[in-house]
């Protein structure tokens, strides 16, 4: 079952889409049964792109590669960086 994309989402590639939310572009693309999103902090659409195909690409080599592949939450990098080490 693919993802509905609504009327503002790009898809740049089969499985790899672009929103644009405010001001920015964010990627949306599922590998491995996991879903990962993330900005590109960039409202231009050409280099929006060549960021997501980039992230795209390297998260399939490592997938293929048998490298974890995972999209790591704000609140998963609190519990592995010593306190001493955050500001």
């Amino acid at each position: 079952m693919g993802r509905k994309a609504n009327a503002d989402t790009i898809e740049v590639i089969q499985g790899l889409y672009l929103s644009r939310v405010g001001e920015v572009y964010r990627c949306y693309f599922r590998l491995g049964g996991k879903q990962f999103r993330r900005s590109t902090k960039t409202g231009d659409l050409g280099a929006a792109k060549l960021k997501a195909l980039t992230w795209y690409h390297d998260a399939q080599g490592r997938l293929a590669r048998g490298e974890t592949v995972e999209s790591v939450s704000f609140a998963k990098l609190n519990k592995v960086i010593p306190r001493s080490h955050q500001a």
